[in-house]
């Protein structure tokens, strides 16, 4: 998790999906590995691949709410889907992530 975190903050987005999908094919895997697999294909601009590593991190369960609202705005808004902009918006919290 270190290698990917540190990759992916270097800018070394390639970087750090590989090394998520090695992470992944563990069985005990953390889920929110997803979310953090998304935020590369983000920045990457790969917002179809994004979405779909959103929706795995919601089928599993037991992720980081707050962080897959906040990508699945930020997802709606590059993709001008005005309805999920909405929907993802009135989730938003009083935090300072948000």
């Amino acid at each position: 998790m270190g290698l990917a975190y540190a990759c992916f903050h270097d800018g070394d987005y390639k970087k750090a999906l590989d090394t998520y999908d090695e992470l992944i094919k563990r069985h005990d895997y953390d889920r929110n590995i997803h979310l953090f697999k998304a935020c590369c294909y983000y920045a990457l601009n790969q917002y179809k691949d994004a979405k779909k590593e959103c929706k795995k991190a919601e089928d599993e369960g037991d992720v980081d709410e707050s962080l897959l609202n906040r990508l699945q705005l930020h997802l709606a808004h590059k993709m001008m889907d005005e309805e999920n902009i909405m929907h993802y918006h009135s989730k938003l919290t009083n935090t300072v992530e948000d």
